[in-house]
């Protein structure tokens, strides 16, 4: 079995990351110094999905403390998490006792398009995440919810649909949301929030003051190289 590669520096930064307060920002930090191991031995970085990827689009107004990858189906990304001082604790999660912190490995491909999948420098580490496109974690939402009616998938996309109005790909979400059999639960969604339009404005609002005070204004730019 080839021996994996960890910067002594980014131990080192791992110990640093376990002070910061924001648990949104310390789990980009951890995110990104996974991120970091996985490039040095030259191994297909993951991607944030999941509850993180909501978070960062909404500047940790939504709250979550899993850290979602998608990662090459091996041991690989197992065995880096034990040289982060992780356990792995069932077939997907592994967990960080002093951090309190989950990283889970969801098994099968990345449903998103990785032409989307954006990157995004951490501030407190230096290090760059790659994180599920907008579209896409907005999809994500939605299918959920018509998948099982949960009403906080439901909430998260009117939200993030919301704020991220301007930003969005509508072609691109149209034509996937008809690939996944969502269409009209996606299209009723964007009409009805027009309906909503002065919380999403207020919602914006305080989402710009937070990426102005974090320095945060490329979280919302795609990747052009």
């Amino acid at each position: 079995m080839e021996e994996i590669y960890v910067d002594p520096e980014l131990i080192t930064l791992l110990e640093k990351v376990k002070h910061i307060d924001d648990p949104w920002r310390q789990d980009l930090a951890v995110a990104s110094i996974i991120t970091k191991v996985f490039d040095d031995n030259h191994v297909t970085a993951p991607v944030i999905v999941g509850g993180l990827v909501v978070a960062t689009y909404t500047q940790g107004l939504y709250k979550s403390r899993d850290i979602d990858l998608i990662a090459v189906n091996t041991e690989f990304p197992y065995r880096v998490m034990e040289h982060l001082g992780y356990a792995k604790i069932d077939s997907k999660d592994c967990f960080h006792p002093e951090l309190k912190s989950i990283v889970e490995f969801p098994s099968g491909r990345y449903s998103g398009s990785y032409d989307r999948v954006l990157d995004y420098e951490i501030e407190e580490t230096g290090l760059v995440v790659h994180v599920q496109g907008m579209e896409d974690i907005i999809l994500d939402r939605i299918e959920a919810y018509a998948a099982s009616s949960d009403q906080r998938s439901l909430e998260w996309a009117l939200k993030m649909m919301g704020v991220l109005y301007d930003e969005l790909d509508w072609t691109y979400c149209h034509t996937e949301a008809s690939k996944r059999h969502i269409l009209r639960d996606f299209e009723n969604i964007q009409h009805s929030i027009k309906r909503y339009k002065d919380d999403y404005m207020k919602m914006i609002d305080k989402v710009n003051e937070q990426r102005k005070t974090r320095k945060l204004n490329n979280i919302i730019t795609k990747k052009t190289d």
